[in-house]
């Protein structure tokens, strides 16, 4: 059985003169918002079947094509990004170094995909900017973004409810487990996560 968390959003939408900034304070978390929608991915049950690796065509941090069909043949622990966030995407990237870091020389048996929601303003060089500044740029972390049509497709694959508009982003709370095949194993809402759980968890979807 899947294991999943409660998911919670929030939207914070700007007015057309702008706001400065707003500060949502989560799970006793302060973390600072410029205006944004942020959104979690809805979730799934148990038995579903969706393949989560479908032939869809992005671009990696290398400027190189990816299919995310070929990233099939090892687990794989999936968040969304845009290189500008501050807070919920940093956090997303820092619980994902720390599974990295639990699973030892185990961690060259995962893919660690993080994949853009703002394809406009982030190409190739944004994102490994982005990697390096969170310190992962050597740590075998894949970055994706690509046409705004592909991401789309990706969003509606994993759930995440995207409503493009002006002064309007979207931010994922949560990080999928996939297994080789492409099915999800597992689920986390980002603010809840145990990375020694992840690592747990990737550790017997190796085992399987």
């Amino acid at each position: 059985m899947s294991y999943t968390t409660s998911v919670r959003s929030i939207t914070v939408r700007a007015g057309i003169a702008g706001v400065a900034a707003v500060v949502s304070v989560i799970g006793g978390i302060g973390l600072p918002y410029y205006p944004t929608v942020v959104r979690a991915a809805t979730q799934m049950s148990s038995a579903d079947a969706t393949d989560y690796l479908p032939d869809i065509t992005l671009t990696n941090q290398y400027g190189k094509t990816v299919s995310l069909e070929s990233l099939k043949g090892k687990p794989l622990l999936v968040s969304f990004i845009h290189t500008s966030c501050k807070g919920v995407c940093e956090l997303m990237t820092a619980k994902m170094k720390d599974v990295a870091d639990d699973l030892g020389a185990n961690g060259t048996k995962v893919t660690m995909v993080s994949i853009s929601t703002d394809p406009g303003d982030d190409g190739p060089a944004q994102l490994m900017a982005y990697a390096k500044k969170e310190n992962v740029a050597n740590g075998g972390f894949v970055f994706l973004t690509g046409k705004p049509a592909a991401i789309k497709q990706v969003l509606e694959v994993y759930g995440v409810n995207q409503q493009p508009g002006d002064n309007e982003m979207t931010h994922v709370f949560e990080l999928f487990l996939i297994g080789p095949d492409g099915r999800q194993v597992r689920r986390y809402h980002g603010l809840n996560i145990q990375a020694a759980k992840v690592a747990d968890d990737i550790q017997h979807t190796l085992a399987d």
